[in-house]
């Protein structure tokens, strides 16, 4: 016998397979056959313990050959034990099925036990090989097959094709929890050596190259185990090469890996307290089997001090007890088997005599001897006690217990996180700088009802893909006691992250039960992201301002994340589980563009950056100015606030180029023109002029003075405002220059500013304005002092004659006191005495300079109506040597004749 480091399926030298497929369908028509009454063992639905290895298939030993069959016989002569079948039927005559049409009694020779029937067959149905029959024995004993018939779970065929699909079986389709089938063959190697028995430690076994007795050789063996509703339950069988005799035999199940090594013919493994050993006896032509069960316990057993026992003794599967926890039995007939079989003595494979093929089942749970159960072993042995020496043995993997442990990323609340950018990654948000998480695991131990351990959850981050978290990380928590009672999902505490980025959880579930394994999930779907926040901007620029004073922007920052902290207690990811950092920096630049018609911002005319410090606002004009903020044209101006975020937990964020609230309207200024025209009235044939005063203006962009025209327009005459085409007579246009007066007289007249026609006249001014900056301005028709009056008399005639009158006087001194110095008054009255007003002349004239000086009036042209008119003159001195003189009244006077008729 040599040992199986994997199971080995088919021809011998190949290797031991498993197989694992959930399938489904059949599952679902396994579950919904009836379920028959039967042994304890079944009562779980789960296997077929009925002598045979074929699914919902009765096997009925029906009597022996009476005589050979040759190839090209049609009837067969059979020693019936059992009444006969109605026809058709199928029988098994070692590996050919034939069916049975009809029946007749019997008339061949010999002796006979039962009944002598005559069948006549059709040969070789079925596929099977039509071959000549004469053994005797067990080799001709004839079989019913009996098909389908409905049973409560399945049998080793099923095992058998399953692990040969797959060999990493479980056979859960077929609802067990594991399978397993090991073909052994013949030899090649054997249990070797005195320390190699059931009761001393597999440290010491050992096995050697050969073969064992032909009916202690084991071919094939297998094993499985179904839970269900608590219960579990061990299944196990094995086929033997010769069955000329009894042979005891045994069925270790290990909870630790036990394995042979072919090399140095040693084992490597060690008993684990709880390891179950069954033994039983492969009886000669199927008679009644028995079970033992027993268990290992190392010291203060029953049986030689390590193995306690038995638990349990069962008996025979067929016809059974309704309420046993065990049993096992042996085929008494020939039976089919899918696998490599040929007993000896055989020409054909694929079927076992009566007395070749072995199967029970123990329900573990009744006997208190639940586990899980890493390798088995199916030996042969020389006696039924416990210290009988070992022969043959078959050896491989079973594995009936595993952990599965599968952890999802959930939020601070334990809710499984979503994938909400599309990225196969789940994702939360840092929200306001921190986030809390949780990892919540699925921990499925399957193979066992009663199980506990630790589960520790250890978390890393921020990582780059792909790694994941399989060592290291923040231990989040403590660790976590459970059993097969824990509520699950299982959560963990939660941790606390304060940086984006990507980062991965690992489940570490530690075993305290033996043969339950550890398990892990590092895997990638334990990683998350956590996502940086997309902060808010809104901004309320100056709607509308006056050209020459600066613009202004104001920027709302919401929505930012702290900074990441750095005090967390792991070296390795200090913001696990750290103090929020500070609050986000950054920039927020202001840029002003314009002026454009329609949102163009290409024409940069000023940008501003101020510091960030987390939410709030934040005033352009408070920044850093590059440029200005002092449009010097009017127009319309466009905003854009831009925050540059900062990394890694804050996004930047930017508004656009004609948002709402971004716009700012610098208006052009509003002149004002006041003007004053000539009045009048003013005759005929003058020129009328208007005055100006234009203020308000602003200076062109490039900051000289306002440009444009004044232009005056003349209207008129009318007796009231008419300024129409109609009665237009003349403009002048004037060249502007800032704010100042101007004068239509000054500038390019067209027409005429002279009016030919008497009546008044309405003036208007108009500035054109000097775009951008500075808007046009006019008067109206009929504004105040815009109107000028000419006029044309029409005069009455009088006549009036006119005299033009002179006088002369001489002052004389003697000499001795001085120059004449002084005046000389001259006055004409209108009568001979010199009494009255002087209405005609009346004129002083200097005298001075030597001691005579003659000084007369200028020549006055009177109009009188007085016939006597009379000369008064007198001479006032200012020299003291001198004194004054008066002429005597008429002394000069005249007369005349007027006749004004």
């Amino acid at each position: 016998m040599r040992r199986k480091a994997s199971r080995a399926v088919g021809p011998r030298g190949s290797r031991r397979r498993r197989w694992v497929g959930l399938i489904a369908a059949l599952f679902t028509i396994l579950a919904s056959v009836p379920f028959m009454p039967g042994l304890a063992v079944h009562d779980i639905e789960a296997f077929e313990l009925d002598k045979n290895a074929s699914n919902d298939t009765d096997v009925v030993w029906q009597g022996e050959l009476g005589t050979q069959i040759k190839v090209n016989d049609t009837s067969v002569n059979v020693c019936e034990r059992t009444a006969t079948p109605a026809t058709p039927f199928t029988i098994l005559v070692e590996a050919e099925r034939m069916t049975v049409d009809s029946t007749s009694p019997g008339s061949f020779g010999g002796s006979c036990a039962g009944t002598k029937t005559t069948y006549s067959v059709t040969r070789a149905v079925d596929g099977t090989t039509l071959a000549a029959h004469g053994g005797s024995g067990v080799s001709s004993r004839v079989s019913v097959i009996v098909e389908p018939v409905p049973k409560a779970g399945p049998d080793w065929d099923q095992v058998y094709d399953a692990v040969l699909a797959d060999p990493d079986a479980t056979c859960a389709a077929l609802g067990l929890v594991e399978c397993s089938y090991i073909y052994d063959g013949i030899g090649p190697t054997t249990f070797t050596g005195g320390a190699s028995k059931d009761h001393l430690p597999i440290e010491g076994w050992n096995g050697t190259s050969g073969a064992s007795p032909d009916k202690a050789e084991i071919l094939n063996a297998y094993a499985a185990k179904a839970i269900d509703d608590g219960e579990q339950i061990l299944y196990f069988g094995m086929d033997r090469y010769g069955v000329d005799g009894s042979t005891d035999i045994g069925f270790w199940f290990f909870k630790n890996e036990v394995a042979f090594n072919e090399a140095d013919g040693t084992f490597t493994g060690t008993h684990a307290i709880g390891d179950i050993l069954i033994l039983g006896t492969f009886t000669q032509g199927g008679a009644t089997s028995t079970i033992r069960v027993f268990r290992w316990v190392g010291t203060g057993g029953n049986e030689s001090g390590t193995i306690q026992g038995p638990d349990g003794t069962f008996g025979d599967c067929v016809p059974g007890s309704a309420n046993d926890s065990g049993c096992a039995t042996v085929n008494n007939t020939s039976i089919e088997v899918p696998w490599m079989y040929t007993f000896k003595g055989a020409s054909e494979s694929g079927w076992v005599p009566a007395g070749g093929f072995f199967e029970g089942g123990v329900n573990l749970t009744d006997l208190g001897l639940e586990g899980c159960f890493s390798s088995f072993l199916a030996e042969t042995r020389s006696s039924p006690e416990i210290t009988a020496i070992l022969k043959d043995f078959t050896i491989g993997e079973f594995e009936a217990c595993d952990t599965g442990l599968v952890t999802t990323p959930a939020d601070g609340a334990g809710t499984a996180l979503t994938d909400s950018n599309a990225n196969s990654v789940p994702d939360t948000s840092i929200g306001t700088g921190t986030v809390s998480v949780k990892d919540q695991a699925d921990l499925d131990v399957t193979g066992i009802s009663e199980w506990d351990g630790a589960l520790d959850f250890y978390l890393c981050g921020p990582l780059d893909a792909p790694a994941t978290c399989d060592t290291g990380g923040k231990k989040i928590g403590a660790t976590l006691p459970v059993d097969e009672t824990t509520v699950e999902p299982i959560v963990s505490s939660a941790a606390t992250l304060t940086e984006v980025g990507r980062y991965c959880w690992r489940g570490e579930f530690t075993s305290a039960t033996t043969g339950v394994p550890d398990a892990t999930d590092s895997s990638s779907g334990e990683c998350f992201e956590v996502l940086p926040v997309e902060p808010t901007i809104s901004t309320s620029a100056d709607a509308t301002a006056v050209l020459g004073v600066a613009l202004d922007d104001t920027a709302t920052l919401g929505g930012t994340a702290t900074q990441p902290g750095t005090d967390g207690a792991n070296a390795t990811y200090p913001s696990i589980d750290a103090t929020a950092g500070a609050a986000a920096n950054g920039t927020i630049t202001f840029s002003l563009y314009g002026p454009a018609d329609t949102p163009t911002c290409t024409n940069l005319i000023g940008s501003s950056t101020v510091t960030v410090t987390g939410d709030g606002a934040y005033d352009a004009s408070t920044g850093t100015l590059s440029g200005t903020f002092t449009p010097t044209a009017a127009g319309t101006y466009y905003w854009i606030a831009s925050y540059s975020g900062d990394s890694p937990n804050t996004l930047s964020v930017s508004g656009s180029c004609g948002d709402g609230g971004e716009t700012s309207v610098v208006t052009p200024n509003q002149p004002a023109i006041s003007t004053v025209a000539t009045a009048g009235p003013v005759p005929l044939g003058t020129a009328l002029d208007d005055t100006a005063t234009l203020t308000g203006t602003a200076p062109q962009p490039d900051g000289s003075a306002a440009n444009g025209t004044i232009t005056f327009t003349l209207y008129g005459p009318a007796a009231t405002p008419t300024c129409t085409a109609g009665n237009l007579i003349g403009t002048s246009v004037v060249t502007v220059s800032g704010d100042g007066n101007y004068v239509a007289s000054t500038g390019t007249i067209t027409g005429t500013l002279t009016p030919t026609v008497a009546g008044t006249y309405y003036w208007i001014a108009s500035y054109s304005g000097d775009l951008p900056n500075t808007k046009a301005v006019s008067g109206a028709c009929g504004d105040d002092f815009e109107a000028s009056t000419v006029i044309q008399l029409n005069p009455s005639i009088s006549t009036a004659q006119t005299f033009t009158v002179k006088d002369s006087a001489t002052i004389t001194v003697d000499a001795g006191a001085g120059d004449l110095a002084g005046s000389v008054r001259f006055r004409l009255y209108e009568n001979a005495d010199c009494s009255g007003d002087v209405t005609l002349v009346d004129q002083t004239v200097a005298v001075g300079g030597g001691l005579s000086d003659t000084v007369e009036t200028t020549p006055v042209e009177i109009t009188t109506s007085k016939a006597i008119l009379s000369w008064k003159v007198e001479y006032t001195s200012t020299n003291q040597g001198h004194t004054g003189v008066t002429s005597s009244c008429a002394v000069e006077n005249a007369s005349l004749l007027i006749d004004n008729g």
